[in-house]
């Protein structure tokens, strides 16, 4: 019998070591000094995330799961801290959203479900609006908030309203155009 190898399908690489998950579930934190430290979640992880507490408290790793939950553990002991079912979809997306109210998360998944969650929203839970397909990455900046889907991309308000007209979508760039060389010839420089 083969001993099997898990492979990573997310990785995360921090200053202080490397976050992998794997497609059996195990998020392993595998530090630059220390002892490594796993986890297991009853369904793989689609995204991961980590940030910068603040003082007092240690880092946190927000994943993101295939059946649609948002759990967040400690870092680097990966003790489970919180965790809320978003949405029935897998999750895709994920970003902090940083206020003088506070901190957010902002949680985008397959079908298009852009949802917040955080301390002071009623339920813990909310979704915003429906963009109707994946959301691949958002961003978010002067309280607006960029989804990136394939190679479009949508400025929106936390209503769903479009902020500024959609950007065009990113192409990759054509090959320049090359130059045939045409000589003229004129019938008399012709051999005979």
């Amino acid at each position: 019998m083969t001993n099997m190898v898990a492979t990573a399908d997310r990785s995360l690489v921090l200053p202080t070591g490397l976050i992998s998950a794997t497609a059996d579930g195990r998020i392993t934190f595998n530090p630059s000094t220390g002892r490594e430290n796993s986890t297991w979640l009853p369904v793989p992880a689609t995204v991961l995330m980590a940030y910068i507490c603040p003082k007092d408290t240690p880092s946190r790793l927000v994943v993101g799961d295939a059946s649609g939950t948002v759990a967040t553990y400690t870092l680097p002991l990966l003790h489970k801290v919180d965790e809320s079912k978003v949405s029935n979809s897998p999750i895709t997306a994920l970003a902090l959203h940083e206020s003088s109210g506070g901190s957010k998360l902002l949680v985008g998944d397959e079908r298009g479900g852009i949802h917040v969650l955080g301390e002071d929203i009623p339920g813990g839970c909310l979704r915003l609006f429906q963009v109707g397909r994946k959301v691949d990455i958002i961003r978010t900046e002067c309280e607006q908030i960029s989804l990136y889907m394939g190679w479009d991309c949508e400025i929106r308000h936390w209503n769903g309203d479009i902020s500024s007209p959609p950007r065009k979508p990113l192409t990759p760039p054509n090959p320049p155009v090359r130059r045939v060389r045409q000589e003229r010839l004129s019938l008399g420089s012709l051999p005979a």
